[in-house]
């Protein structure tokens, strides 16, 4: 996880004290071997057991009794994660995979998919110290599709904590600090998104296969070969869409991007900030708007892929290439 630190940032009423109320959250859960050992065979074991949070098992923190800030990598394999606090309080999404929102979004859950990330504020100033609250998954009864949502609790598709509510964090309040943060901004940035006006190209991509392995365009990754050629400075729509076997997050090197569209509902206020990584259903697509604005190359593709390690590992990956004006004849 890297954190980025801006002017912008710097000038906003926002917590950023290290570990103290600044806390980097990155989530994945592991199965043991009987050494203790983790136990990674591929496909097999794309689900653990047991939740871990910055690597350490049943994590707790104590965080001060004022506004917090968590910046969450959901680091999984394959699993997605549906995050929530366990007494239903909201809390106030701030970034996605790109940086800063326009304003605070208050939510009480946010779905995060492998290789998301969000940064929120929680509002503690009215808890006791001594008190205590837990952010969840709240993952039970997920439609099939869902990544964890599995009801199998063992085997290559199974896991202990598939299709069920666990506990991500434990957090212990404790007294506010000198420096303290207790509201929550009105605004925070005012960001400039490319629009569907703008588009000057349109593409299509579409999940394959999925038996023996998922794939783009039905095509298995290939390092030797271009999927798509890009003009420098173009600003493109591209939709991709699922078949209707699994959930996947779609991820896209070089650009940051907005979505502009969802086949399967509306796009959601938390979701319209810069984005790199999307979730794509079982049977539904995403369109989402970005502009190539850096880096031409004829010769040094960027990548797209699943998100999910064993499905790009299986071949679910493409490349592009973004050529300048005059190399692309």
């Amino acid at each position: 996880l890297i954190i980025i630190r801006d002017a912008e940032e710097a000038r906003l009423a926002l917590p950023r004290t290290y570990g103290v109320d600044d806390l980097p959250l990155v989530l994945a859960s592991r199965r043991f071997k009987s050494d203790q050992q983790f136990s990674y065979d591929g496909d097999n074991d794309k689900y653990g057991d047991y939740p871990l949070a910055n690597g350490t098992l049943d994590a707790q923190v104590k965080l001060p009794a004022q506004v917090v800030r968590m910046r969450i990598l959901n680091a999984e394999n394959e699993r997605g994660y549906i995050l929530g606090l366990s007494d239903g309080r909201p809390f106030h999404l701030i970034a996605t995979d790109g940086g800063l929102l326009d304003k605070p979004v208050a939510l009480k859950r946010i779905t995060l998919m492998v290789g998301e990330r969000a940064e929120i504020l929680v509002d503690l100033s009215g808890d006791k110290p001594g008190a205590a609250l837990d952010l969840m998954a709240y993952n039970s009864n997920q439609p099939f599709g869902f990544p964890g949502g599995e009801p199998d609790s063992g085997g290559a598709n199974g896991s202990l904590l598939n299709n069920g509510d666990f506990r991500v964090l434990r957090v212990n309040v404790g007294e506010p600090t000198a420096r303290k943060v207790t509201a929550i901004p009105a605004t925070l940035v005012r960001n400039r998104y490319p629009t569907e006006a703008e588009v000057t190209n349109r593409r299509t991509i579409r999940v394959a296969d999925g038996r023996p392995f998922f794939s783009f365009d039905g095509k298995a990754f290939d390092m030797t070969r271009n999927d798509q050629v890009v003009k420098l400075g173009a600003t493109e729509a591209w939709t991709v869409s699922n078949n209707n076997i699994f959930g996947h997050a779609f991820h896209i090197h070089d650009v940051q991007f907005r979505i502009l569209a969802r086949s399967d509902r509306a796009v959601a206020e938390w979701e319209q900030g810069w984005k790199d990584t999307a979730y794509l259903p079982k049977g539904a697509s995403v369109t989402f708007v970005a502009k190539f604005a850096d880096y031409a190359s004829d010769t040094d593709p960027f990548m797209y892929h699943c998100h999910m390690g064993n499905h790009e590992d299986g071949g679910m990956m493409g490349q592009f290439l973004v050529r300048s004006e005059e190399h692309t004849s």
